[in-house]
Formats: structure tokens, sequence, C-alpha cells
């Protein structure tokens, strides 16, 4: 891995190429985001924190700080908008790739793909679960380096 971390840095939402789940928006009791950035940060070696803020189309915020191991385990929620009793559990694909599931009360509610493209420029997050009734569903946020 290189010294540079390609999460690192400022993202934000691209609302128009973003494709939001009603499945997903349900799990989250929440409205699509009107607007929201990521900032990633080194702390330490060994992790990266999270800080999300924005705004839902509704006006609710959207607030949010993690911990993530930069290998991969168990991350340290600090503040959420997952519902509560929520968990994640990350795996460090390679420098560009992450992979996350997302529990409730232990049991898996979906599970989610980041790749920062080879530019460094744009950063993928793929949510893929199934809904109440056991139908799947899938989500996408686009995000800009800012």
């Amino acid at each position: 891995m290189s010294n540079i971390d390609p999460f690192l840095g400022t993202w934000k939402l691209d609302v128009a190429k973003s494709k939001f789940s009603p499945a997903w928006l349900a799990i989250m009791k929440a409205t699509p985001p009107k607007e929201e950035t990521l900032v990633f940060r080194e702390v330490g070696t060994d992790e990266l924190e999270l800080t999300i803020a924005g705004t839902q189309t509704d006006g609710k915020p959207i607030a949010g700080k993690t911990m993530w191991p930069r290998q991969g385990g168990a991350v340290k929620i600090q503040q959420s908008p997952l519902p509560e009793g929520s968990t994640i559990v990350s795996t460090r694909i390679d420098p560009n790739n992450s992979f996350a599931t997302y529990m409730m009360n232990g049991k898996q509610i979906f599970v989610g793909q980041t790749v920062v493209s080879e530019n460094g420029n744009m950063m993928r997050t793929t949510f893929k679960g199934t809904d109440a009734q056991g139908k799947p569903f899938e989500q996408l946020a686009v995000f800009v380096k800012q």
C-alpha cells in the first residue's frame, strides 16, 4: 500500500449521478440527501476517521463520525445516521477498494462496497441488501474529490 491512502480527503456527493433506493432509505429512516460531504483523515497508522455532514431533502441533518481500521475489522461508531443497534465490519480488499457488512442487532441488513477510481477523483459506494419483504435492493452513491 502506498503512503498516501486514496480514501483520504474531502468527498462531495454527486446527487445527479447517485441512485437512492426507497428500501435503503426506509432502513435509514431518511429522505434522499440534498447534499452530503465525507471527510476521511488518518488517525495514527492503523485507522481512518470518517466524518459525514449533510442535509436530507426534508431538511434534517446528516451527521456521522466513525473510525475505520485501515486493514479491516470492527468499525468504531461514534455518531451515526445508522439505526440504533447497528454495527459495521470492514474489509480492505486493496488500496482503492473496501467492503463493509452492516448489521443491526447482530443481523446483516446490507453490504457496501466503496471503490476509489484509479485517478483518485471519484468514489462510488454501492449498497446491496434485502428489504423487510425480502426483496433485493441496490443503491449507488457517487462522490467527487474536492
